[in-house]
């Protein structure tokens, strides 16, 4: 995927800072847009996949993950989409009037994996169950059904549980929900928690706030691919009224005056490269709450004032909502220096030594469980934290990290801030030291610029008495910024799926007398996010992971069986997928088919006390995997290209994914849907 962004300034007496500037600007970028360094895991096993410091070749990897500047242009390329294939591009630059190579980047262990189908589940076919079968009688009329254009609403406390949860992503799972939302139908008021992280969060939050929304994905009265369509001109359309207006949002960070001067040719590279990106139609900014909030606005027109204390669900009203946040050790408030530290309680309530020097390292998680009918809401973590805190150097006054109202907007873009990550130290460290290019001064100068003004990519957790998110100035911005008392990470760093939260609240609704099984439906687009769900993947209770550069997280896992191999899995869809697609002439070159897969059988849960569920249940588990590969179904796209892609790729792969989805579905709430044979 390419495109030409326009004219970079160049290079005079700070060449090689420029550079440097251009490419952690890029870097950011690939951590903001494709989710971060993720790794594949394949049948239980944590792949490494290599990386090439002297050629250009993609070795072992998804996608290359790469910005070039070519002759004073900025020009986005992804390829090699399948492993040991194709070439990696390589990043130049001119620097004092000669090209100097700088930087490659090969996906794969940097980039967000796709789990290849293989031979086996290439050719499988979907069972006779999952093409005949028909919703019975009893399905059809058991249970209530969307009268009319009314939202359902009613005593949610008869039901057995029931959770469906979409993974993080960006628009990419945001429209695979859509496409599933439609594939359930008239079945929603059977589900009790509805769970997201990132992209899926934006898909579930919508669900439950926005009425039209509900209406448009649920109800049978425009085909599903119309559906997404529309909402993707809305939000184009959104998107380019703030930047034509000149929103102080669509610009770059600006000079943070906290850092050491040998930081400013960096800063103002960053700025020229966002400034660029906003020109084309993408304000991909420091702001990430406004950017989250200008494209809710068009569904949930109250989002810069909305707190969960005073706003009733207006779309779905029978499922508890469940968005997955992340917690970081430190963070950057609003400036080089004002950094907080996380503390809790931990210390006391746990005898490991390891175990409590892991925590202070450690991402942890957080949810934001919502109840049915969407007014308040409460925070979930380990209990053995007690009440978390932060402060400012060792004499600052501690302040909560959790709001106990917050605003919908707080949530929302925290459990989708990836490019956050740059405002914790540890973090933005280990990215900087996986650039194996860099000289050992450039990794100690660029070090000493975190956060190059971009912490706000991590929306700030905010007190009480701040009313008001959205604001027409810079100046009413960094307001904002200043009263931050913490910052949130994605979700995905913790749980990409949302399902051990979700099947926690589920396992705490049935108070220890859950049913024979409890059902939980996971969608997603390859195995990074179910994988660690299983044992041999994050077996220990706090552990370091490789993704992102490198971070401690606490374990995910909640069942005792290893994650299904995936040669086992059946094929509900068959796309002709996009891979190779020009953007600067909206066109779509090639084709390669995708088949993607589903898994259905039983499960046993396993504690995790960071998470809060508990041992011996068993779940009637159905999973799918859309299987896209690579990167070629953008996560965040430029405002002017929406009509193009939604219409081209969005929009026609949620009518695929939902037609092959919905036999699949009625099938295993029939309770016809055979068990996958491992």
């Amino acid at each position: 995927m390419s495109r030409n962004y326009g004219t970079v300034a160049r290079a005079a007496n700070n060449g090689r800072r420029v550079a440097l500037g251009l490419v952690i600007a890029a870097a950011l970028l690939a951590a903001a847009f494709v989710g971060g360094a993720h790794k594949a895991f394949v049948a239980n096993n944590d792949q490494a996949l290599s990386y090439e410091a002297g050629g250009n070749d993609c070795v072992d990897c998804d996608a290359c993950l790469v910005t070039s500047f070519h002759g004073g242009h900025i020009t986005g390329k992804t390829r090699c989409e399948r492993r040991n294939q194709g070439r990696c591009p390589t990043i130049h630059v001119k620097v004092n009037g000669h090209k100097e190579t700088i930087m490659h980047w090969c996906g794969g262990a940097e980039g967000e994996p796709t789990a290849e189908p293989t031979a086996a589940t290439a050719t499988a076919k979907p069972t006779a169950a999952a093409e005949t079968a028909e919703p019975t009688a009893a399905t059809e009329t058991s249970e209530p059904t969307a009268a009319g254009t009314e939202p359902p609403a009613g005593n949610v406390t008869a039901r057995a549980p029931f959770g469906v949860t979409v993974r993080g992503g960006g628009l990419r799972t945001m429209t695979m929900g859509m496409a599933f939302a439609r594939a359930l139908g008239p079945s929603w008021p059977r589900v009790t928690h509805l769970g997201g992280t990132s992209g899926g969060t934006w898909f579930a939050s919508q669900m439950v706030y926005s009425r039209d929304f509900y209406e448009g994905c649920v109800l049978d009265e425009a085909p599903i691919e119309d559906v997404v369509v529309a909402w993707g001109i809305s939000f184009g359309e959104r998107q380019m009224e703030e930047i034509k207006k000149g929103a102080f949002w669509t610009l770059g960070p600006g000079w943070d005056k906290t850092l050491p001067r040998i930081c400013l040719p960096f800063i103002k590279q960053i700025d020229t490269f966002f400034a660029i990106l906003a020109e084309q139609g993408l304000p991909i900014t420091p702001y990430w709450m406004a950017y989250v909030g200008a494209m809710m606005l068009p569904t949930i027109p109250d989002i810069g004032t909305a707190k969960f204390n005073e706003r009733a669900a207006e779309g779905l009203q029978t499922a508890t909502l469940v968005a997955q946040l992340s917690v970081p050790p430190t963070v950057f408030l609003d400036s080089s220096d004002r950094e907080a530290t996380r503390h809790s309680d931990y210390d006391l309530a746990v005898d490991d030594d390891a175990a409590r020097g892991l925590e202070q390292e450690a991402l942890i998680n957080a949810a934001y469980v919502v109840p049915p009918s969407g007014n308040g809401g409460e925070w979930a973590f380990n209990p053995q934290l007690g009440n978390m805190t932060a402060s400012v150097g060792k004499k600052g006054a501690p302040e909560p990290v959790l709001s106990t109202n917050p605003f919908l907007l707080e949530v929302i873009a925290g459990s989708s801030a990836a490019g956050g990550l740059v405002g914790v130290q540890s973090m933005a460290d280990a990215m900087i030291d996986k650039q194996k290019w860099l000289g050992p001064g450039e990794t100690k100068t660029l070090k000493r610029c975190v956060p190059f003004g971009l912490e706000s990519l991590a929306p700030a957790s905010l007190p009480e008495n701040i009313t008001k998110l959205s604001g027409e100035t810079h100046e009413q911005a960094q307001e904002v910024s200043a009263a931050a008392r913490y910052r949130f990470l994605d979700g995905g760093f913790v749980d990409d799926q949302c399902a051990a939260a979700t099947l926690a609240d589920m396992q705490r609704s049935c108070s220890g007398a859950c049913p024979p099984a409890m059902k939980l439906l996971l969608i997603s687009t390859d195995n990074y996010s179910t994988a660690p769900l299983f044992a041999g993947v994050t077996d220990e209770a706090i552990a370091y992971r490789s993704g992102y550069g490198g971070y401690i997280a606490v374990s995910q896992q909640i069942f005792v069986e290893e994650f299904p191999k995936e040669n086992t899995w059946d094929v509900y869809a068959e796309t002709t997928f996009p891979i190779d697609i020009s953007l600067t002439k909206k066109t779509i070159n090639f084709y390669t088919p995708v088949n993607s897969t589903y898994w259905h059988g039983t499960v046993t849960t396993k504690e995790n006390v960071w998470f809060g569920t508990t041992a011996g249940d068993t779940v009637d588990l159905l999973m799918f995997h859309s299987n896209y590969p690579g990167f070629d179904v953008p996560l965040v796209t430029p405002a002017d290209l929406a009509p193009f892609l939604f219409k081209e790729i969005y929009g026609p792969l949620a009518r695929k994914q939902e037609e092959g989805a919905k036999p699949v579905i009625d099938a295993w709430l029939a309770g016809a849907l055979p068990m996958t044979t491992n």
